[in-house]
């Protein structure tokens, strides 16, 4: 387990137990009190403005640094981790911003970087900017009402699609990866939000569902995509080959006062909701 404070104080602990098995300490604040972004040997963090860095996991030696521009503000979770690189979502590649910025590869293994591909000409709105969401074969990155799909081995840009729900604010993550298939949460001329379901490489629609009003937040596996609207109170479960709908589930209205506050988790047979002032549990198939 790895604990992160905003001074630049870093430590692991067991996870059975709670005790310290090392501690490290960054030359400068780190840029969010958040879980480091894990693989299975390395911890990563970053300064407010200037490195990315590796930690081993086991250790907390620093394996590797590379510069970072002026990553993404709160949450640090703006990034993706495929199986040999990993995918930083950049407001500028300088810090402070003054130029473009984009999304960033490094090389897991030495911090080397791989590619970058310019999606702003100057830096933008930070409040604009969507999660980006990786699968090692595709990258997908947004900006307000769209969505740019990148080649994960070289950056090349493979689609983009227009439409996305908005951003707004931090909370909505409204796009999804799994199983070949890019998910989308979009406008429908009526005003509602659907989801779509997308071929990762190429873009074409698999299908399309009808949803409910408000912003949207996807989350998807092999077997299942969620979708749950803050706005209007509910989540759906939706069949990924087909886009036909499982279950449908009440919950509370809003982003505040017990509605929820993040994408859905789905894990061993079970969906999560993160809800002000609780976590509510529900089982099925």
């Amino acid at each position: 387990m790895i604990v992160v404070s905003s001074n630049g104080q870093i430590r692991g602990l067991d996870a059975e137990t709670g005790s310290e098995l090392w501690a490290a300490s960054m030359p400068s604040p780190l840029l969010s009190v958040g879980p480091p972004i894990n693989t299975a040997e390395l911890a990563l963090v970053a300064e407010n403005c200037g490195e990315i860095i590796a930690l081993d996991r086991r250790t907390g030696k620093r394996r590797w640094s590379a510069p970072g521009g002026t990553l993404v503000g709160a949450p640090f979770s703006m990034s993706a981790t495929g199986q040999t690189a990993t995918f930083f979502l950049t407001k500028s590649w300088d810090c402070p911003p003054k130029g473009p910025g984009g999304v960033k590869a490094l090389d897991l293994g030495t911090g080397n970087e791989l590619w970058r591909a310019d999606l702003f000409q100057s830096p933008p709105d930070l409040n604009l900017l969507l999660p980006i969401r990786s699968d090692g074969d595709v990258v997908v990155a947004g900006y307000g009402n769209n969505i740019v799909v990148l080649d994960a081995h070289d950056g090349r840009q493979l689609w983009q699609r227009e439409g996305v729900t908005g951003a707004r604010d931090i909370w909505p993550n409204p796009t999804a990866i799994a199983d070949d298939s890019v998910y989308v949460a979009i406008s429908d001329p009526d005003g509602s939000t659907a989801l779509e379901s997308l071929e990762a490489m190429s873009g074409v629609t698999r299908w399309h569902a009808s949803g409910a009003e408000g912003r949207a937040s996807v989350t998807a596996d092999d077997r299942l995509v969620v979708v749950t609207f803050a706005e209007a109170g509910t989540a759906m479960a939706l069949d990924p080959v087909s886009g036909a709908r499982l279950w449908e589930k009440s919950l509370p209205r809003g982003g505040g006062s017990g509605g929820p506050h993040a994408s859905a988790t789905i894990g061993d047979g079970v969906v999560y909701f993160a809800l002000w002032g609780q976590t509510e549990p529900i089982t099925g198939d």
